[in-house]
């Protein structure tokens, strides 16, 4: 829809937040049938993404992770 590119917050690797997050620009996905893209103003870190990144829940579902299972379009 126009935009690019999108600023976030991800993780490549398991461990703790100061040695595994990286801050940039993202790609912004693209919504397939039936789903909707929804832009985030404000998100905040639950602690299901604490212990997702920690490698304590999943493995990694993807090349990068961004922690948000809370977050306000």
């Amino acid at each position: 829809m126009g935009e690019q590119n999108m600023r976030a917050v991800w993780h490549s690797n398991f461990g703790p937040a100061t040695e595994v997050f990286e801050i940039g620009e993202y790609e912004t996905p693209e919504a397939a049938e039936g789903q909707v893209l929804v832009r985030v103003h404000a998100s905040g870190i639950n602690p299901l993404d604490v212990k997702g990144r920690d490698g304590g829940r999943w493995p990694m579902r993807g090349d990068r992770m961004i922690p948000h299972f809370d977050g306000a379009g």
